[in-house]
């Protein structure tokens, strides 16, 4: 290989070193804490999810987290037992953003 050819792929190569610090690393990061948040969540959390829906986390399965969006508001069935109604929905795991604050729901 002589030194022109060498030189001819050295921008090349900067460009792809440049583009793996740039792109690759952060979004491996970000995909690793978000992993980690994930796996962090317990009941009684208070979540963000992507769609902008605010609530807690009222049961968690391998999949899904059901989410209670208004637990200030409590149903309750016949024999006077609390249950989660209407205000409760299942949500996809990686559809939680961000945990927030437990004082999130009391200034809503």
């Amino acid at each position: 290989m002589s030194p022109d050819t060498l030189n001819g792929f050295l921008p090349f190569i900067i460009l792809i070193i440049g583009m793996y610090f740039f792109f690759i690393r952060p979004q491996v990061k970000k995909a690793k804490e978000q992993e980690e948040l994930l796996k962090g969540i317990t009941v009684n959390d208070i979540v963000l999810t992507h769609t902008g829906l605010i609530g807690k986390v009222i049961k968690i399965t391998p999949q899904y987290y059901l989410i209670d969006l208004n637990p200030n508001s409590k149903s309750t069935s016949k024999d006077g037992n609390n249950v989660h109604g209407t205000n409760a929905v299942w949500l996809v795991r990686s559809a939680v953003q961000r945990l927030l604050p437990a004082e999130t729901l009391k200034d809503l």
